[in-house]
């Protein structure tokens, strides 16, 4: 079961990461937009 729950928190970390990168794409893009 520990080598599961370290599958499914490297995976949680990986996925919060790839939606941070995404909205932090989309924001960015955003911005210079309205600029």
């Amino acid at each position: 079961m520990r080598k599961l729950s370290k599958v499914a928190i490297a995976v949680a970390i990986t996925v919060s990461a790839a939606c941070s990168g995404i909205a932090y794409a989309q924001t960015s893009h955003a911005d210079q937009v309205t600029q």
